[in-house]
């Protein structure tokens, strides 16, 4: 069976797949949600672990979420908002280092 990369819900995987969504800074979006093709981190992420049959409720509650606020010190969205599009990117960047690190053992 081949790998199919839309089902790996590690956090490394979904930081990566929501980073991708972000990472051309006009579909970034801050102060607010996001629409029309653009997210704010918490969106992106949102999307990259919404997986077809996926029981994610809130965005808040997803790990990759919980593992950026707990390395920028900060509610993601207050981060989001306060920081620019390479900032965001940077701390993506660090959570996907940090969190591979994290899930190769």
């Amino acid at each position: 069976m081949l790998y199919d990369s839309r089902k790996d819900t590690t956090i490394a995987a979904v930081m990566i797949r929501a980073r991708a969504l972000i990472a051309d800074e006009k579909n970034f979006q801050q102060s607010g949600w996001g629409h029309n093709g653009r997210f704010c981190a918490g969106h992106a992420i949102f999307e990259a672990a919404s997986a077809p049959n996926s029981s994610i409720l809130r965005w808040d509650e997803i790990p990759a979420v919980c593992f950026l606020e707990k390395l920028c010190k900060s509610p993601l969205h207050f981060y989001n908002d306060r920081h620019t599009h390479a900032e965001v990117l940077a701390l993506f960047d660090r959570g996907i280092v940090e969190a591979g690190k994290m899930e190769m053992y």
